[in-house]
């Protein structure tokens, strides 16, 4: 483990989840955030850096996905030798997720998430409908969207036009346009 010394606010932890954790029965126990979720494996930052866990206990069974820890949760976690085991997951602040028609439960993307920047390249592949449906999931789960135009160099329509066009769903979003040149 290359990380230690982590500063658990840096990775967002703040007032809301420090109430949380005393509120509940795991105040004596270590919390971390998870960073990413490979199928039965979460890699957790902690106060000591980053650690490779796994879910024991109610949540391990539950075939809802929704009530399994994802990326940005904050997780309760019991040390067992020279690693961590997530017991449980503090309450989410906010949860980005979306369902298709043949689902039976909604797929949770993320967790506890600020911002959401959107990336579309301003050629050909630029579809506003597009955004339209990301924007749909991002303020259903409250979080605040920046659209990202990458690739105005590479823009044979006018600039203008995908303004325009952009306009159209809201002018309370930010958006940027970049260019590498």
């Amino acid at each position: 483990n290359a990380v230690s010394n982590v500063d658990l606010k840096m990775c967002g932890w703040n007032d809301f989840f420090e109430e949380e954790k005393k509120s509940s029965i795991y105040n004596n126990f270590d919390i971390g955030r998870v960073v990413s979720v490979h199928k039965s494996k979460y890699e957790v930052i902690t106060n000591d850096g980053i650690f490779s866990c796994e879910i024991l206990g109610k949540i391990q069974f539950t075939k809802n996905p929704i009530l399994k820890p994802v990326v940005g949760d904050w997780v309760v976690l019991e040390k067992r030798s020279n690693s961590f085991i997530i017991v449980d997951f503090l309450d989410r602040m906010n949860l980005l997720k979306r369902q298709k028609k043949h689902d039976t439960f909604p797929k949770p993307i993320a967790a506890n998430i600020d911002k959401a920047i959107i990336v579309q390249s301003a050629d050909s592949d630029l579809n506003i409908k597009r955004i339209e449906r990301i924007l749909v999931h991002i303020y259903d789960a409250g979080i605040t969207p920046i659209i990202v135009i990458n690739k105005i160099d590479l823009v044979t329509d006018d600039l203008k036009k995908i303004k325009s066009k952009l306009k159209t769903i809201s002018n309370n979003i930010d958006v940027i346009f970049v260019s590498y040149k």
